[in-house]
Parts: C-alpha cells; sequence; structure tokens
C-alpha cells in the first residue's frame, strides 16, 4: 500500500492541475482510476491508451492538444523513452501511479513522480483504482472504487461498508473477488464497462462522461 505520504503528494499534484490530462490503461481498473480523481477535482480529460507495451509518444501530442499543463498515467506498467521525452520537452509533468511490477526503470527521467506500492519496502499491489480512492477518500465515490478493485481481483477492506451502503448490489458468502465479479450487480456493472471500453474512441468519451455524472450505481444499472 502507499504511505500517507505518498497519497498526499498525489491529492497535491491532482490539485496543481489546471487542465490535467489522464492517460489511463483500457481496461476496468485504469477506467476507474481516471473517473475517482476526474470527481474528485472536477476537471480535466481522460484519455484511454491503447498502445502496448509502453505508451506511443503520440499521446504526447495529444495532451498537447488538448492543453494540459499536468499529465497523469493510471494503471500503465511502462511509460516508454519516446513519451517521456515528447512530454520532457513540452515541459510537463508525469504522475505515474500503478501497481504493477516495474520492468522499467525510472532512466533517469525528468519531472516523473511514481506512485507504485511494489517499490516500496513493505511491498504490494493494490488496484490502481484503490490506491487513488485511497487518495481521494471521498464515500460517495465507493462503488466506482469498488467496482474497479473487484475488475482488478482485489476485494478492499471497505467491502463490509460497501454492502451496508448498496446491499442490493451483493450477495451472501461472498468469499472471493472472483465471485464478486460474476455472482454479483456490481460485477454485472464492471462487465459491462468492460464491454463498454472496447467500443470506438467517441463512445468511450461518452461513457467517460456518464461515468463521472453518476450519482450511485443505480444511475448506470
Amino acid at each position: 500500500m502507499l504511505n500517507e505520504k505518498e497519497l498526499l503528494e498525489i491529492i497535491e499534484h491532482v490539485e496543481r492541475g489546471q487542465s490535467p490530462v489522464f492517460f489511463y490503461d483500457n481496461d476496468v481498473d485504469g477506467f476507474c482510476s481516471y473517473v475517482i480523481l476526474r470527481r474528485y477535482i472536477g476537471r480535466g480529460k481522460g484519455v484511454a491508451v491503447k498502445s502496448h507495451p509502453d505508451i506511443d509518444k503520440q499521446y504526447a501530442k495529444k495532451a498537447q492538444e488538448l492543453g494540459a499543463d499536468y499529465i497523469f498515467v493510471l494503471d500503465r506498467p511502462m511509460l516508454g523513452k519516446e513519451f517521456v521525452s515528447e512530454v520532457n520537452d513540452l515541459q510537463l509533468p508525469i504522475i505515474w501511479i500503478d501497481h504493477h511490477d516495474m520492468d522499467e526503470e525510472k532512466e533517469n527521467y525528468d519531472n516523473v513522480f511514481v506512485y507504485n506500492p511494489t517499490r516500496n519496502k513493505t511491498k504490494s499491489a493494490e488496484p490502481t483504482t484503490y490506491l487513488c480512492y485511497s487518495a481521494t477518500k471521498r464515500k460517495e465515490d465507493m462503488w466506482v472504487a469498488m467496482i474497479g478493485s473487484i475488475a482488478d481481483n482485489f476485494l478492499p477492506e471497505f467491502t463490509e461498508e460497501f454492502v451496508k451502503s448498496y446491499p442490493e448490489y451483493w450477495v451472501k458468502n461472498i468469499k472471493k473477488p472472483f465471485d464478486a465479479y460474476y455472482g454479483t450487480r456490481i460485477g454485472r456493472l464492471l462487465r459491462a464497462l468492460s464491454f463498454g471500453l472496447k467500443d470506438s474512441i467517441t463512445h468511450v468519451v461518452q461513457l467517460q462522461n456518464f461515468m463521472i455524472s453518476a450519482k450511485n450505481p443505480s444511475d448506470v444499472d
């Protein structure tokens, strides 16, 4: 898990950004990470990254087009030297929040701030959604955090609180994330989101806007 100092630094970065661009991995964990930070700050643009294994340098140009003053990279195991170089030319900071083992060293990258629990002394690998929610601490976004966590095979410590708040989205005797994924209404929602993220860029942007405005899971169900 990230420590309190790291979580506070994430929030400080988020609040500094007046026109942030959030590049997130094109899966439910990455998507929900973006939604949580975007709902917290109330500004910024989200871009689903579909290039692999690193981020194509063209995404740096996308940040420039969107007028970014801050770049957040969510749930991506690699950045890529060319992407970082292009962003450095724009003199923009990169806030990299992820939970994968880092195959890529920082390579003396300038203006890259890394928040990854696999790098800490007590190593762990909580989903990026969980890390973002732990930073923002907005109870009204707990259901979004639950979706992203289950999607990445993780049952968070606030599961019981979620069940009390949204009992209709859970069933008894859920012990594993896999069971929640396939056996609950919240799992059905995350499967629908996963399907939606495979759609066109236009529809993904519409999905982003819809999730940002949703007040509870019943708005999405």
